[in-house]
């Protein structure tokens, strides 16, 4: 168990506070499968990814931007969190990069769209959500961006980042180097994941339904 330094999420992250509406998303999805959505019944965390103590202290998280970036208010800044260990696909924008190993997938707008949900879904009766952030070794470190990289934790000590690789969101991902207490774990739920062929290990993610239609995949096989 680690101890936790706490967010409070006030979920007026409705649809207008993420980068891709729900209209946008229908619009990506027009050619591709769209059966990566899930319902608040499907969203609960397994007890594999319960890894730390419960949050207490609480900060306000005020943007869920993608699967894997949150904006929280804190000591009266915006602080901008990249969570370590994860990478989700990029949400389609107009203009938007279609090649490279970062393409802009169908995928990563639905992972978006899911991860707002999945925070709105843990609100209280007062529409706010409690999560707590975790850094290896109590050590605060940023990437070029300067955002700050972190562990996500739920009210119930849930690793968020973790979770991520259970419901098939994100690879293992190594940028900032493998998890320095939580390899193992990490290691497994992709293993688990990509055996279950869940989210991005689905073959038909982001597989194009109308004949003709490109196929705009994250290639994978070159990254792992």
């Amino acid at each position: 168990m680690h101890s936790l330094i706490n967010l409070v999420l006030p979920l007026a992250l409705a649809s207008s506070s993420l980068l891709t509406s729900e209209v946008e998303l229908a619009h990506a999805s027009a050619h591709y499968p769209n059966d990566q959505r899930q319902d608040p019944s499907e969203q609960a965390p397994s007890a594999s990814s319960t890894l730390h103590t419960p949050p207490t202290e609480l900060f306000v998280v005020t943007r869920v931007v993608d699967g894997d970036t949150i904006h929280i208010s804190r000591a009266g800044e915006t602080e901008k969190l990249r969570f370590l260990s994860v990478d989700t696909e990029e949400v389609v924008r107009g203009g938007g990069s279609s090649g490279g190993t970062k393409p802009q997938t169908v995928f990563g707008t639905e992972c978006a769209v899911w991860a707002q949900e999945f925070f709105k879904s843990l609100a209280d009766e007062n529409g706010v959500t409690r999560v707590g952030l975790w850094f290896p070794g109590e050590t605060e470190t940023r990437d070029i961006y300067g955002r700050l990289l972190c562990h996500v934790v739920l009210e119930d000590g849930t690793d968020f980042n973790l979770l991520l690789l259970e419901k098939g969101k994100s690879p293992y991902f190594n940028k900032y180097g493998n998890s320095s207490a939580f390899d193992a774990e990490f290691r497994a739920a992709q293993t688990a994941a990509r055996s279950a062929g869940i989210g991005i290990w689905n073959p038909q993610a982001n597989t194009a339904k109308t004949p003709g239609a490109p196929s705009i995949k994250r290639p994978y096989e070159l990254l792992m």
